[in-house]
């Protein structure tokens, strides 16, 4: 379980990013918002740049392999329909941009996920 601790940190550090708690992304709430989006990225970023299986998402994220699934599908087609949360949250992962001690590759993969261009502002709560 040596690399679930690594992906934890990677998690931890994400969810520091984007500014919500990693209790919160792993917790049981179903609201829309922040801190849904946080998982949707979590699942596609884990799944596209490291190569994580549904059912190892779903370990490390607390949740069942098909939402895993549908949380990744559910990301793309955000990125895919250029989404302005979905683009500004993967710029801001993407904008850690250091190695992470123990995970393999650069977060410069991440470019494989969409994170592409200027980090874009994220909308204030009502807009």
């Amino acid at each position: 379980m040596k690399s679930d601790e690594r992906y934890a940190r990677f998690i931890a550090e994400c969810c520091e990013a984007l500014e919500v708690s990693v209790e919160d992304v792993l917790g049981r709430s179903r609201e829309a918002g922040p801190v849904m989006m946080a998982r949707f990225l979590l699942t596609h970023v884990l799944r596209k740049t490291y190569g994580l299986s549904y059912p190892q998402l779903a370990r490390l994220l607390k949740r069942d392999h098909t939402t895993c699934i549908h949380a990744d599908r559910k990301f793309a087609a955000l990125i895919e329909s250029g989404d302005r949360h979905a683009k500004a949250a993967l710029a801001l992962v993407a904008a850690m941009n250091r190695p992470l001690q123990g995970i393999e590759g650069p977060l410069d993969s991440l470019r494989y996920c969409g994170a592409e261009g200027p980090a874009i502002e994220l909308a204030e709560a009502g807009a």
